[in-house]
């Protein structure tokens, strides 16, 4: 889940663009096309299929002779999953609340409309990298810039 967050939602060059504020490592950017296959697109197929699979193997879990019952496997599942769930759950709250709040009559357009909201980058998105860029003054490597009601990043050297 984090995964297609960052690579989709997030986005995969933001993504690298904060490793390399972060680290300094410029090898990032060499890399970056190649990793790009393995980030947005290799990763969370082989992630899926893995889960699939783990899935279709699932057995009740036992011990020596004795099966638990399924209402503590139930309770096992809902502790492992208690991690995760917060992730796909706020997403739903998110884009229910904005599509409810749409008034484009047509569900289509209203959806796509919604998920185009719901998924650009805000300025809240970015208020830690401009915090830190504004403390690592001539150090850092990029700009960042208000442009109309989104939050531009700009690398030095970089055509605006």
């Amino acid at each position: 889940m984090e995964l297609i967050i960052i690579a989709y939602i997030y986005g995969y060059s933001n993504y690298i663009d904060d490793l390399y504020e972060m680290t300094g490592n410029s090898i990032l950017y060499k890399l970056k096309k190649p990793m790009s296959v393995f980030y947005c697109g290799f990763s969370p197929l082989v992630i899926f299929i893995i889960f699939l699979f783990s899935w279709y193997n699932y057995e009740p879990l036992t011990k020596g002779s004795y099966t638990y019952p399924a209402w503590a496997n139930g309770i096992g599942w809902i502790i492992a999953m208690l991690g995760i769930l917060p992730v796909p759950f706020t997403a739903i709250y998110v884009f229910a609340k904005a599509y409810m709040a749409n008034p484009i009559p047509d569900i289509q357009d209203r959806v796509k409309d919604v998920l185009r909201e719901t998924t650009r980058h805000t300025v809240e998105w970015r208020q830690n990298a401009i915090r830190l860029n504004n403390k690592d003054g001539e150090k850092s490597n990029f700009e960042y810039r208000q442009e109309g009601d989104r939050m531009g990043q700009v690398q030095e050297g970089a055509g605006s």
